[in-house]
């Protein structure tokens, strides 16, 4: 099988990519998405490497090279997390705008989605 590549552009700065926390544990609505994801034919480092059981990340991602903004009036491109997460952000805000304007609720803490 083809090695996983999140992200791959020629000469990039930075790819995007995700992982599993050292830390904190997997909640529970992880748990189904984490063990198909490592029972699928995919190829991943050894599990010496990463603890398989703990919170994996990102829940959610955005693009986050090359991003178009407008600061002090000027279009300028930017990247990073600091550019991709007003992007998801702003799409959930759409979203509960629009279910709000239906007089439906909210979608609340969204991860679990």
């Amino acid at each position: 099988p083809q090695a996983e590549l999140p992200c791959y552009l020629q000469n990039a700065i930075f790819t995007t990519g995700g992982g599993f926390s050292q830390v904190e544990p997997q909640p529970a609505y992880q748990q189904a998405a984490v063990a198909h994801y490592l029972s699928s034919n995919i190829s991943i480092p050894p599990s010496s490497k990463f603890n398989r059981t703990n919170r994996g990340y990102p829940d959610i991602g955005a693009i986050g090279q090359n991003v178009l903004i407008v600061m002090g009036g000027m279009w300028q491109v930017t990247g990073g997390t600091s550019a991709s997460t007003p992007i998801v952000a702003g799409v959930f805000t759409l979203i509960n705008d629009w279910l709000l304007n239906k007089g439906k609720a909210q979608l609340g803490f969204v991860n679990p989605l």
